[in-house]
């Protein structure tokens, strides 16, 4: 899982600021630091476009955050564990490992509006009578043959693990927000909670 936590240890500031902090200041706290999380979410979300082809809605809505509550001075931004499962190579780099027996990566075959390869598409391939499974010039994968013309065309091929080049979309815009925002964030909700302060 990708996860990054914004935690607040407040025990001095709280016990100087006497019956107002032991109040007020978590529930400010927990204020800014689910304000900080929900703002590093929607960096994340809107700047994955910018490093992904055409990420799917899937993959970005799997940016969530889980919010800091009083008693529990942490918020934290991760992506969800389906997600996490290919989204973590782009992050960290690694080797992208076959479900079955190999990868299938797309030649000449339709793709969707995101340039993936759909199930719908690889069974229509499948039932055409001019498309076989074989190996062409030592490459393995889904070939289509023209009669008239002699020919073969690659759909998809088969190949093996690969190594995944990292490009990094989460920690670094968490990072940049949590720089960028964290302390007017707590200003603001220490401000909001002296004014609603009871007297």
């Amino acid at each position: 899982m990708l996860t990054m936590s914004f935690a607040a240890e407040f025990r001095r500031l709280e016990m100087t600021l006497g019956n107002f902090g032991r109040t007020q200041l978590p529930i400010a706290a927990a204020t800014a630091l689910t304000r900080t999380a929900e703002l590093g979410r929607d960096h994340v979300k809107s700047g994955m476009p910018h490093t992904f082809d055409r990420p799917t809605p899937f993959s970005v809505n799997g940016i969530s955050i889980v919010p800091a509550r009083k008693t529990r001075l942490e918020a934290r931004i991760f992506v969800k564990d389906v997600q996490a499962e290919y989204l973590r190579l782009q992050e960290l780099s690694g080797m992208r490992q076959p479900k079955k027996r190999a990868l299938i990566t797309p030649a000449a075959i339709a793709l969707n509006q995101y340039g993936n390869i759909t199930r719908r598409g690889l069974a229509s391939a499948k039932r055409k009578k001019s498309t076989f499974v074989g190996t062409v010039k030592g490459i393995g994968g889904f070939w289509e043959r023209d009669e008239e013309a002699g020919t073969v065309k690659l759909l998809a091929r088969f190949d093996g693990p690969k190594r995944v080049t990292p490009h990094p979309f989460f920690f670094p815009r968490v990072e940049a927000v949590m720089r960028r925002d964290f302390d007017r964030l707590m200003g603001e909700a220490i401000a909001w909670a002296m004014r609603t302060a009871r007297p």
